[in-house]
């Protein structure tokens, strides 16, 4: 069994997902006694990002923004680069250089494994062998777009993984003002928003 140091563990899960701060423990973390630190990295990754950044229904006033299984610290306006396409009654989001304007859903890190296996089985995403129509990816979030520089988050989203569905999909263009930025948004006046599942 791995020798786990609770107190640079605990270190590492309050740096709340900065690289710079798990960087900054590797040396530590390589000198644990009967540590795989290749298994023992990704795990302690994925419980420094305790965020999600969402578009489309899972926004809290959409049609699964009350599927979320626990309620989080912070909900806020935010964008993140990509293009923004509606596919019939939802949206997905794609690599692009536009702003694409969302909610980042910021939760307590106890709460990131249940959340994740609610959103994955939602968005049919399978962890195991990375497949499914949504794939669940990391990206830098901005809450102040103008600046990038700063107020920036890593967290996950849920991005189109079959390319090919695009070529016919209406590509939601940034017209939408936030704080100054062009942002691309969903819903905007030509979506058609499901007030019921039965409705998709």
């Amino acid at each position: 069994m791995p020798v786990f140091n609770r107190p640079l563990l605990r270190t590492i899960r309050a740096c709340d997902g900065r690289a710079l701060c798990l960087a900054a423990w590797v040396p530590f973390l390589d000198n644990l006694k009967h540590c795989n630190t290749d298994r023992l990295l990704p795990l302690i990754t994925a419980t420094m990002i305790n965020a999600l950044f969402v578009y489309g229904t899972l926004q809290q006033n959409q049609l699964r923004g009350r599927m979320w299984p626990h309620l989080p610290l912070a909900i806020e306006a935010a964008a993140t680069r990509g293009e923004l396409y509606d596919l019939g009654s939802y949206p997905g989001i794609a690599a692009g250089s536009d702003w694409v304007l969302g909610e980042l859903w910021t939760l307590r890190p106890e709460h990131m494994r249940d959340t994740l296996n609610t959103l994955d089985a939602i968005e049919g995403y399978d962890p195991r062998n990375d497949t499914g129509p949504y794939l669940r990816r990391t990206v830098e979030v901005h809450l102040t777009p103008d600046n990038p520089s700063s107020h920036s988050r890593t967290a996950y989203t849920y991005t189109v993984a079959a390319q090919s569905i695009l070529q016919t999909a209406r590509r939601i263009a940034a017209t939408a003002e936030w704080q100054g930025t062009k942002v691309a948004v969903w819903p905007d006046h030509l979506a058609r928003v499901p007030k019921r599942i039965e409705e998709e």
